[in-house]
């Protein structure tokens, strides 16, 4: 898809991205590779940038809309196995973008593109408060212009309120591709048809650009600080 054909798209939608131009891709993958060293060093790891380097530079790609083998439509789904780095290139990624100041518009009015990250056990947990879950948690995670959906596939399979039986998670994805909303995500699930029913697995492929994460170490990130 040509990348003015994708621009009318998201206009289309009420989202428009705001892309800023970049003089040199390696200069802004530097940049994203001295927040991660940063990060790591705070927890007393190592950084092994020819691990996430080409994961880097396809979240940079996506940020400043280059090239045409992504849909910019479309946010982005990490998949692979546990300890992978899956969530903390997020949470780097997050920092990176609130650095950069990166905005798209939702409905004419200008916002981060900086995702709220959450991970989907937490949601459950929240759904299935008798003071303060319910539909209404459905509803707040439905309408948040920017969120990062945090292990998909490992929440409550059926989360209950009042004794009302759903899936929380795959209301929200469905609720949140309605409405139009970058969403991102990880998980270590192979498929999803398993576990959620054909309509939301069809959104959820409108929703995201899936991007596998396949290398073989196990470099999960612990916060010594807890």
């Amino acid at each position: 898809m040509e990348l003015e054909s994708i621009r009318k798209e998201i206009a289309m939608q009420g989202i428009r991205r705001i892309p800023r131009k970049i003089n040199n891709l390696n200069n802004v993958k530097e940049h994203f590779k001295t927040i991660l060293y940063e990060m790591l060093k705070v927890r007393g790891e190592e950084l092994q940038w020819n691990l996430v380097e080409p994961v880097v530079e396809y979240m940079i790609k996506w940020t400043y809309m280059i090239g045409d083998d992504i849909d910019f439509t479309k946010g982005i789904l990490f998949k692979g196995d546990t300890g992978r780095g899956k969530s903390f290139l997020f949470k780097a990624w997050k920092y990176f973008l609130t650095i950069d100041d990166v905005m798209y518009l939702h409905n004419m009015e200008a916002t981060m593109i900086s995702p709220i990250i959450v991970n989907v056990k937490k949601i459950s947990g929240e759904y299935q408060d008798p003071a303060t879950g319910g539909y209404q948690v459905i509803e707040r995670y439905g309408k948040i212009r920017s969120l990062m959906l945090d292990d998909i596939g490992k929440e409550d399979e059926f989360s209950r309120n009042y004794g009302n039986k759903i899936n929380i998670i795959e209301e929200i994805i469905n609720l949140r591709e309605e409405n139009g909303l970058l969403t991102f995500g990880t998980t270590n699930k192979e498929t999803f048809n398993d576990l959620y029913d054909d309509r939301t697995v069809s959104r959820m492929n409108k929703l995201f650009n899936v991007v596998v994460i396949d290398h073989d170490i196990d470099f999960r990130i612990t916060d010594k600080r807890k």
